[in-house]
């Protein structure tokens, strides 16, 4: 006994694992005996074979054709509640749906303190596979001693013929025995009564209902703790009783039903408590039974075709696990439960053996950082710590919700994307990346703006997104940020010339910019002017822009053209055109004439701003390939009472090209204006603009906020594999009548390098809203041009 005690927890989780499968199991085929109730009985009673099927077999196969997928999606094992549920610091079991995983997790009692004993859940599982075993061994000896004491009852009984006995003890017939197995029939039956009974009970003996229903109840007895499976063996017993019914009745012909029932009703038998033996006429369900016999006709053919259909069809679909979508993408939720079981667990072991070598390097590297040459794997922090997670896989990638709590009672998410890979022929996470969350996010100050510029222009260097969200206090959050700062890599940044004053600072930049990556930054050396003011604890940075002040003694110093420029040399009257543009010094390249507002290009690039009797120059690119000149115009864009200057510059033109830039000037108290470009607007749509494609349909939903539009693709595209939708290679600003952004959506094929854009290519349109220097999207919405 001893050496089975150990063993007894993890034999109990097997038949809780089964016991929790079978539960769905009898359900659907609970729900297919309704469907069958015109059928012959016979078809219900066979459907309880997949239930006997799944209690006792402690492994299945997995199937494409699983209903079982209704409840559990993934190839599976069923093992709803692991096997280290014991030894886990959070105890967690899937046993269906999230809804009921997330009521029971919640109930389930949190890890031991470190050292201080064992897991309490570890008890708990112990104490209840001895109460387990202890219930069922009741049951057996009950079982048992209720054959051999009714075997003894009738063992006086005297033979009639072959295997039929009469008894005076007995009040009704039954069939009693295993190996040989015998009917028993009451004194006092009439001949009538006799042949009815004999034919009953001889159908049983024929399909071994003797050997069925015993094995039936022993099964009951292993799994009694499970009320469905008491409610699945009593249905059963009536399924066979029944379609032993019907037998009798298809073979002596219709006419004997109000005889047979009559029959049934005077030799019914009441008995108080279930057992496996033995196979009485009178028992179970005479009430229902009589109904049936009265009720029962011979079937039409398509009666019995449909119910062969459907129970062929739940036979195969429950015997069977859940299949992956695709081949690997149980093992994939395999690996991604064990991530994140790890990172609640804060043992970073399970991990590393799932790593690639690649990432094993890392780690190692990581570790050794973090804890010296002693580092004992050890991840994750303690506090907040990790309460529950959930996984949702696609394709190569898995997203990890964490679901994180704190001494304080604050609660808190974190995404994690791990990438699935091959390596040595076996399924490994070749790469793992945190999303930022906005609770993570803090406000940094420094004593002084120079300072602040530093510890800014440091975070540009690392592209480390949660660093420059704490000095860029006002910048809203984005969650993908990091993912689009890793795509950038700025080789150095210097700073030219600064101008700090009380309260406000600009520092002119240099940036040699390595590759721009998604983000709006383009590749090379370029000028920017980085904005900070001084607020109640220090400085900070207000914005990165392409724009800078307009104190001309330091804003040109470095920058200014070949000879300097005077408001003299400002002469051109009318628009350029393409052929006067190379003998004309500054051309005219834009005008509002009625407010005296003029832009003249300088070369190479570069413009001046010439209002009233004053100029200011700017670092802008007007010349493009296809020589589109920019807009002006002027109006109150943030009603604060003074109009702004705005301006649509083409920056890019070509084949599948064409970017307009879109920059806002305005007086902000001192000579000069301050240049405000909109150079988020991708990421703002991101965040507004999802597909969803159909295959079947060849179509797909493009959805902005609570607005949808279905978008059908051209025929003969169906043959691709569509990816994704791609847009940002073109981009239209209209600020005729406030501001407005127009986005063609293209659509991104695996077998296209770029992306497509057709006739009648959809457009993403939205009002572009400017305040306290900020640019916002709203009214999002897709057109067809």
């Amino acid at each position: 006994m001893e050496y089975f005690l150990p063993f007894l927890p993890d034999l109990f989780l097997k038949v809780l694992n089964m016991s929790i499968t079978a539960s769905y199991v009898i359900i659907f085929v609970m729900a297919a005996r309704l469907l069958l109730k015109k059928a012959p009985k016979i078809f219900s009673y066979f459907l309880w074979s997949v239930v006997l099927f799944r209690l006792i077999c402690p492994f299945s196969f997995t199937s494409a054709f699983s209903i079982l997928k209704v409840f559990f999606h993934g190839s599976r094992s069923m093992d709803h509640i692991p096997n280290q549920i014991g030894m886990m610091a959070q105890p967690r079991m899937e046993t269906g749906p999230d809804q009921v995983n997330a009521m029971i997790n919640g109930s389930l009692p949190a890890a031991a303190v470190p050292y201080s004993g064992a897991n309490p859940m570890e008890m708990i599982m112990f104490a209840l596979s001895l109460i387990w075993v202890i219930g069922m061994m009741i049951l057996v000896v009950y079982g048992v001693s209720s054959y051999f004491l009714l075997k003894r009852k009738v063992s006086t009984g005297m033979l009639l013929k072959d295997n039929v006995f009469e008894s005076e003890k007995i009040a009704a017939p039954f069939v009693l025995g295993i190996i040989r197995p015998r009917i028993y029939l009451p004194l006092g039956l009439s001949e009538t009564e006799k042949s009815f009974i004999l034919k009953h009970e001889q159908t049983h003996i024929r399909r071994f209902d003797y050997i069925i229903k015993p094995f039936a109840f022993l099964v009951l007895c292993i799994h009694w703790f499970n009320p469905i499976v008491w409610i699945s063996f009593v249905l059963m017993s009536r399924d066979m009783e029944m379609s032993c019914d019907e037998q009798v009745i298809k073979e002596l012909g219709t006419e004997i039903k109000k005889d047979y029932s009559a029959s049934l009703l005077s030799l019914a038998v009441n008995r108080g408590m279930i057992s496996g033996s033995p196979l009485s006429f009178g028992e179970t369900g005479v009430k229902g039974r009589i109904t049936n016999v009265l009720n029962y006709r011979r079937p039409a053919l398509w009666v019995i075709v449909a119910a062969i259909i459907l129970v062929a069809a739940m036979v195969i679909g429950l015997s069977g696990n859940p299949d992956a979508i695709t081949d690997n993408e149980g093992k994939k939720m395999q690996l991604a439960e064990t991530w994140a079981e790890s990172l609640r667990t804060r043992d970073g072991k399970p991990r590393y053996e799932i790593m690639s070598e690649s990432m094993k390097e890392k780690f190692v590297a990581g570790q050794i950082q973090r804890a010296g040459d002693d580092w004992n794997y050890n991840i994750g922090g303690s506090s907040p710590w990790v309460e529950s997670f959930t996984i949702d896989v696609e394709g190569n990638t898995a997203n990890i919700t964490y679901h994180l709590a704190d001494s304080g009672g604050g609660k808190y998410e974190q995404t994690e994307i791990i990438t699935f890979g091959r390596e040595d022929n076996r399924l490994v996470v070749i790469d793992a990346r945190e999303q930022i969350a906005e609770w993570e996010r803090v406000n940094s100050f420094a004593p002084t703006a120079l300072q602040a510029a530093q510890d800014y222009i440091k975070a540009l260097k690392e592209s480390n997104y949660l660093s420059i969200l704490s000095w860029s206090h006002d910048h809203p959050f984005d969650p993908m940020g990091q993912e689009i700062w890793d795509t950038v890599k700025i080789r150095d940044v210097k700073i030219i010339q600064e101008d700090v004053r009380e309260n406000k600072a600009c520092f002119w930049l240099e940036m040699d910019i390595e590759e721009g990556g998604t983000s709006a930054f383009e590749k090379g050396v370029s000028p920017r002017w980085l904005w900070l003011v001084k607020g109640e604890h220090g400085w900070y940075v207000e914005g990165l822009m392409t724009g800078g002040p307009s104190t001309d003694d330091w804003y040109l110093t470095g920058n200014q053209p070949a000879k300097e420029i005077s408001i003299a040399d400002l002469t051109e009257k009318s628009i350029i055109t393409s052929d006067r543009f190379e003998f004309t010094d500054y051309p005219l390249i834009a005008e509002l004439p009625q407010e005296d507002i003029y832009l003249y290009g300088m070369k190479p690039t570069g413009v001046v701003l010439k209002y009233g009797d004053d100029m200011q120059l700017f670092n802008w690119i007007y010349t493009t390939p296809r020589f589109i000149l920019p807009v002006l115009n002027k109006q109150d864009l943030d009603h604060d009472g003074r109009d702004e200057i705005v301006c649509v510059l083409n920056v890019n033109s070509g084949s599948g090209v064409a970017i307009d830039e879109l920059h806002v000037l305005k007086q902000a108290g001192t000579p000069g204006y301050i240049d405000y470009i909109f150079s988020d607007y991708l990421e703002q749509i991101k965040t507004m603009l999802s597909p969803d494609y159909d295959k079947k349909e060849n179509s797909i939903l493009l959805k902005t906020n609570n607005k949808s539009y279905t978008y059908d693709m051209p025929a003969g595209y169906e043959e691709y594999t569509f990816k994704n939708i791609a847009y940002g290679n073109i981009v239209y600003f209209e600020a005729e009548n406030g501001l407005k952004i127009k986005v063609p959506i293209g659509l991104a094929f695996e077998e296209m390098a770029e992306p497509q854009f057709f006739e009648d290519t959809p457009i993403f349109e939205g009002d572009v809203v400017f305040k306290n220097g900020k640019f916002q999207i709203t009214n999002p919405h897709i057109t067809i041009e």
